[in-house]
């Protein structure tokens, strides 16, 4: 909070960034503090890690899939992947971006267990490849409040648990002054699009969360800890929901075998490139069912953005649109072993190398 205090005229003038505080040098240590080692976060942590230790212990004849959606830094990822250790368990890391997901590899690379993939909150699980019904457990921690549609988000979730799955929402439940000089300067905090417009503040109260896991088809929904509890002055819940015991898509078994019988029916200029599943279909804001809302169909099977090589880009290509994101931006500037001080804002202005490069010149800048 010093620290953005500090520097919250630079960051309102655009002389400096949020990501750039969080995240100097491209390192995590802040960012740590933040969401990791201080005892409020310890706290919250304990408790998703009590849950998620339960459920693996009632399922302990089988093998449970996790899934952190969002997990940044993994400020909840560590305490709980060390409750883990001995548990049968698959766990896919996941977040927007490689940033992410790079140094994560590096950081827990002691769990064989572990998958890092990239998942965006706001788009159909279908469109990334992500399997419906396949994982037992969701965490996403600190990061539910970027949803751009919470609804859209929830629903989506609850589509990829299994069968009295659980999904496990780690949230700041008021909105507060600290917020406003800190997390609310990143971009994207303020991005949604929904009901939350009305109130004009991205955070919801516990109750709100159980409301509208309740309306999104899940069986129960409970907050820790309990609001009458002195920890519920901190602000701060782990609400969890469970989805119903019926199963609502095929397995993908049942779709080889409608495609086999399709072949035997069907000449094969007829037949589908793929069968994407859907529970519902979308509707228009009048109640029209809307194509263009629909999942896509799935470009490329990987998950993983696929590393680009210097000869897959020229010096006019936009650093944005070849895979890169504000916090790549931030590592890229770190790495950079300049004589001079480099203003961040000309590397998210100049979005290329001509003109970054320019710039450089201009400043007489020298890189080593």
């Amino acid at each position: 909070m010093d620290l953005c205090r500090k520097n919250i005229v630079s960051i309102l003038r655009g002389e400096e960034t949020i990501l750039n505080l969080l995240f100097p040098k491209g390192e995590w240590n802040v960012a740590d503090n933040l969401y990791k080692t201080n005892p409020i976060a310890k706290y919250y942590n304990s408790i998703v890690s009590s849950v998620i230790n339960k459920f693996t212990d009632v399922n302990s004849d089988r093998k449970v899939n996790i899934l952190e959606a969002g997990a940044g830094v993994g400020g909840t990822t560590a305490a709980v992947l060390k409750s883990l250790k001995d548990k049968n368990v698959a766990y896919t890391f996941t977040d927007l971006s490689t940033f992410f997901t790079d140094k994560a590899k590096e950081v827990y690379k002691e769990y064989s267990f572990i998958d890092y993939n990239l998942f965006d909150i706001d788009v159909y699980p279908q469109e990334q490849g992500y399997p419906l019904e396949g994982y037992d457990i969701i965490l996403i921690a600190n990061a539910m409040h970027d949803a751009k549609n919470a609804k859209f988000t929830l629903h989506n979730l609850n589509n990829m648990l299994t069968p009295n799955g659980i999904l496990i929402i780690l949230e700041t439940t008021s909105n507060t002054k600290l917020q406003m000089v800190t997390s609310s300067l990143i971009d994207g905090f303020s991005n949604y699009n929904d009901f939350r417009l009305e109130q004009n503040a991205p955070m919801l109260s516990a109750e709100k969360w159980k409301q509208l896991l309740i309306e999104e088809g899940y069986k129960t929904a409970t907050a820790f800890p309990d609001e009458n509890s002195e920890a519920a002055l901190y602000g701060q819940s782990v609400i969890v929901a469970q989805k119903a015991s019926l199963k609502n898509f095929l397995s993908d078994e049942n779709i080889d075998e409608i495609k086999k019988q399709s072949g035997e029916m069907l000449p094969k200029y007829m037949m589908p490139s793929q069968i994407i599943q859907m529970d519902k279909f979308p509707l228009s804001a009048n109640g029209k069912i809307t194509q263009k809302l629909f999942p896509k169909p799935i470009v490329n099977t990987s998950k993983e953005t696929a590393i680009v090589k210097p000869e897959d880009f020229g010096v006019t290509d936009d650093f944005y649109s070849v895979g890169g994101d504000s916090l790549k931006a931030v590592q890229l500037l770190s790495e950079l072993n300049a004589d001079k001080e480099i203003d961040i804002r000309h590397f998210f202005d100049g979005s290329n190398i001509r003109d970054i490069a320019a710039y450089l010149d201009s400043e007489n800048i020298d890189i080593a």
